[in-house]
């Protein structure tokens, strides 16, 4: 899923880099990781995702219930792992992503991909931005947390 996303968003998006499975450390210690980045060299956009892939429920409110809490759980823990390791500076940032000194970021943006129970994000209002659109057809939805 994680290749049919990247090669998805580099078909929309020409011009586009992307780096995969990146594994983010603070202290020496293994802080959390990014499952794709997408890069965009010409405005120094930069978009870190994270896929949440939730088994469905069925009919059974119980685990949609805790299904839904644990996506919820699990975000907010990456969004808050992320917002602390690009506290750090520019440099780690830099480093982790393999970005020449010459590419310049403006804008890093986070982006939550789920598969099921998106809404939960926007619940609690950790969503900026929910949609179906493009991903709709690929049986996706979005959510986009931006530091700005």
């Amino acid at each position: 899923m994680q290749r049919a996303l990247v090669n998805l968003m580099s078909a929309s998006f020409p011009g586009f880099e992307s780096r995969t499975n990146i594994t983010i450390r603070m202290d020496g210690r293994i802080l959390t990781d990014i499952d794709f980045v997408i890069i965009d060299s010409h405005y120094g956009d930069v978009i870190l995702c994270q896929l949440k892939f939730q088994d469905t429920y069925g009919a059974d409110i119980r685990a949609r219930e805790s299904r839904m809490s644990r996506l919820l759980e699990e975000s907010v823990v990456w969004l808050s792992a992320m917002d602390r390791w690009v506290a750090t500076g520019e440099l780690a940032v830099r480093s982790a992503l393999r970005l020449p000194r010459k590419r310049r970021i403006t804008r890093i943006r986070k982006l939550i991909i789920a598969k099921h129970h998106a809404h939960a994000l926007i619940g609690a209002c950790l969503a900026r931005l929910s949609t179906k659109i493009p991903l709709l057809q690929h049986g996706l939805s979005f959510s986009m947390q931006s530091n700005l």
